[in-house]
């Protein structure tokens, strides 16, 4: 990487966002998912949590996109059990959306991302919840801890910012 404040070979850009230096570059790079969509045997107990409580689930899903990890948010959560009920459509939604868009995931066509994130939302939810695992960010459980993942965040090194970086 370039010293702070030059360019490098590959347009490597460092600057300082909001007091944490950060390589736009590296947090841009495309990356796949950890897994498909139907995988939730790999991690039981966070499919458990979404089947239980989703809104408990979504709520540190979003904390932890947001650099807040094992910890629940109230509000966030009592609005997506107010929002969604029983089936977690707009929470699984907005943070599918949100996942893609802030870590560059590929794979995926808009309206893909909207479909499945509508028409399997608590699948998506669990989705959601071992990617972030993989980039290091951890959404923790409510009803059951979180399957440890093996190098997390060795796979897609997260910055300070919890923009995913992909490995060299």
């Amino acid at each position: 990487m370039a010293g702070f404040g030059s360019v490098g070979p590959v347009s490597n850009v460092v600057g300082i966002i909001a007091g944490a230096v950060v390589d736009e570059a590296s947090a841009r790079v495309p990356k796949p998912w950890v897994d498909g969509i139907c995988d939730c045997c790999e991690d039981s107990s966070g499919c458990c949590d979404v089947t239980f409580c989703h809104p408990c689930q979504a709520a540190r899903q979003c904390e932890a996109m947001d650099g807040r990890p094992n910890k629940m948010d109230v509000p966030i959560m009592l609005a997506a059990l107010i929002v969604n009920g029983p089936w977690p459509v707009l929470s699984a939604l907005h943070i599918r959306v949100r996942m893609v868009e802030k870590y560059n995931i590929v794979q995926e066509l808009p309206l893909m991302t909207a479909g499945i994130a509508v028409v399997l939302a608590p699948w998506s939810l669990c989705q959601t919840s071992r990617m972030q695992m993989a980039l290091g960010l951890n959404p923790a459980g409510t009803c059951c801890q979180p399957k440890e993942v093996e190098g997390a965040g060795m796979l897609y090194p997260v910055t300070r910012l919890g923009q995913g970086a992909a490995p060299h």
